[in-house]
């Protein structure tokens, strides 16, 4: 399980300071083989544009291949 807090940025002109996450991660083998399962959630207080934003980005929808979380993107 991993957790964090976002104490300053921005992704895109979304400001995701103070937004929090927790993620429980599942695979069968090595992480970059695939066939993983994630389970994410969002702290309640985050507005529809920084969850949207956060979950493009633990997706890896806005990373270049090799780049952390890429890994994790179902490309």
């Amino acid at each position: 399980m991993t957790a964090m807090r976002v104490d300053s940025g921005y992704f895109g002109d979304v400001d995701l300071a103070g937004t929090k996450w927790v993620g429980m991660f599942g695979w069968p083998g090595p992480i970059h083989e695939g066939g993983g399962e994630a389970y994410v959630v969002i702290d309640s207080a985050a507005s529809e544009a920084q969850r949207g934003a956060l979950l493009t980005i633990l997706s890896g929808g806005e990373t270049e291949p090799g780049r952390p979380f890429s890994t994790f993107s179902r490309r």
